[in-house]
C-alpha cells in the first residue's frame, strides 16, 4: 500500500469536495462493474490469466510475449496471417498495466523480464499509485528497453525490442531461457501503417523551424499556407528530423481530444490499432523463428476503441472492468512457426542489451509514462 497516494487523495478532497464526491461515485460504480463482469467471466467459462501464467512459468524454459493493450478479438482475426498455433481466451489480471503487473506477479520468479513499459520494470512508476511494486524483488533479472524512443513517434520501434530480446537470448544460449518480453504495441501511439501520433504543432512554429534548417525549396510553405495546425503523423510526411521536432512548439494531442474535435473518427482509430497489432505481430514472428522452447503470446489488457461508451468513460483502457479490457489472447505458438533459425547466427548483432537491474530516475519514468498517455 502506498501511503503517499492516500495523502494526496485526502489533500485533493479537502481542496475540492465536489471532485471528491465524484471520485467516490466512480469507485462505487467501478465496484459494480467488477462484480457484473466477474459473473460474466464465470458464466462464459473464461480461464484466469493468473492461473495459466503460473502454470507456464513452472516449465524449465519458456518465453511469454506480452503485447500491450492487445484485445482478444483483434488478435483472433490477425494472427493466422503470421503464426500457427493454438488460441484460447483468458481473463487478464487487470484492466491497466499498473494494476495488471502487481495483480499477476505476486511471488518471486526465477525469470528475466524485458520490457519497454515502465510499470513491470521500475519502482518509480508507482510513486503516485495506490499500490506499490518492486520488480527487483519480484524478478531475478530486469532489462529495461528504453533510450531508443523516437521523440516524434513517442515509442520504441518493435524491431529494436526484438533485436534486444534476441541478443539477450543468444547471450544465455545454450542455457534454458526463462523470460517475459513485453512489447509496447499495439498500445498507442499508433506507429503502424496507419499512424496517429499524439502531437499538434502550430503551422507558424513548424514553418519557422523548417525555414531555419532547410533550403527554400524544401520548406512546404504552399502545402501549409491554408492550415493553422499540423498533426504529428503529418510531420513524418515532411521528413521532419529529430532536431527540427524538438525545436517546434509541439503540444500533446491525445486520441480522445482529436475525436471530440472532429479530427479523428472511431473507424480511423480502429484501423490504426489494427495496423499497430500487425506491426508487432510481424516482429513477434521474427522473434519466435529463433526459439525452440515453449512460447506463449498474451496481453496485459485490452483496449476500448469507442464501442462501449455507455459503460466505459473514455477511450484506451480506463480504470473500469469490461470484457474489451479483460479478454486477452493466450496463444501457444506451434512448432511450424518456431526454431527456423539458430540463435548462434545472431552473433554479429550490435550489443543492444542495456544495463540490467538499474532503477531509472523518477523524471525519466514520468517522461516515458507521459509519452504513452499514463500521466
Amino acid at each position: 500500500m502506498n501511503s503517499g497516494y492516500y495523502r494526496d487523495i485526502f489533500t485533493k478532497a479537502a481542496k475540492d469536495p465536489i471532485a471528491a464526491v465524484n471520485f467516490a461515485k466512480r469507485v462505487l460504480k467501478n465496484g459494480y462493474y467488477d462484480r457484473k463482469y466477474e459473473r460474466y467471466r464465470r458464466r462464459e467459462g473464461i480461464s484466469l490469466q493468473y492461473d495459466t501464467v503460473h502454470e507456464l512459468v513452472n516449465n524449465e524454459e519458456f518465453v511469454l510475449v506480452i503485447l500491450d493493450s492487445c484485445r482478444y478479438d483483434y488478435f483472433r482475426d490477425e494472427y493466422p496471417a503470421y503464426l500457427s498455433g493454438d488460441l484460447s481466451q483468458v481473463w487478464s489480471a487487470g484492466n491497466r498495466t499498473p494494476k495488471w503487473t502487481p495483480n499477476l506477479w505476486t511471488e518471486s520468479y526465477d525469470l528475466t523480464y524485458l520490457s519497454t513499459m515502465s510499470y513491470p520494470t521500475t519502482k518509480a512508476a508507482y510513486r503516485k499509485k495506490r499500490i506499490t511494486f518492486d520488480p527487483y524483488e519480484t524478478f531475478e533479472n530486469v532489462i529495461r528497453i528504453d533510450g531508443h524512443d523516437d521523440p516524434l513517434l513517442s515509442n520504441t520501434p518493435p524491431e529494436i525490442v526484438t533485436d534486444i530480446a534476441l541478443q539477450y537470448f543468444a547471450s544465455v544460449d545454450p542455457d534454458p531461457i526463462r523470460a517475459v518480453l513485453h512489447y509496447s504495441l499495439p498500445h498507442r501511439p499508433y506507429v503502424g501503417a496507419t499512424k496517429i501520433l499524439p502531437w499538434r504543432v502550430d503551422v507558424a512554429s513548424a514553418l519557422s523551424v523548417f525555414e531555419e534548417h532547410r533550403s527554400d525549396d524544401d520548406v512546404p510553405s504552399e502545402e501549409l499556407s491554408n492550415r493553422e495546425t499540423v498533426f504529428g503523423e503529418e510531420l513524418l510526411e515532411y521528413d521532419v528530423t529529430e532536431a527540427e521536432f524538438e525545436e517546434m512548439d509541439a503540444e500533446r494531442y491525445e486520441v480522445r481530444q482529436r475525436i471530440d474535435d472532429g479530427h479523428l473518427s472511431d473507424d480511423e482509430l480502429r484501423v490504426a490499432y489494427r495496423d499497430n497489432l500487425r506491426a508487432v505481430l510481424a516482429e513477434v514472428t521474427r522473434l519466435v523463428g529463433y526459439l525452440d522452447c515453449p512460447v506463449v503470446i498474451s496481453a496485459d489488457h485490452g483496449e476500448h476503441l469507442g464501442e462501449h461508451s455507455d459503460e466505459l468513460p473514455r477511450y484506451n483502457h480506463p480504470n473500469r472492468t469490461h470484457p474489451v479490457l479483460r479478454e486477452v489472447p493466450w496463444f501457444e505458438v506451434g512448432p511450424e512457426s518456431k526454431g527456423n533459425e539458430a540463435l548462434s547466427s545472431l552473433e554479429k548483432l550490435p550489443e543492444l542489451v542495456p544495463d540490467e537491474n538499474r532503477e531509472p530516475t523518477a523524471e525519466a519514468v514520468d517522461k516515458r509514462l507521459r509519452a504513452l498517455g499514463y500521466r
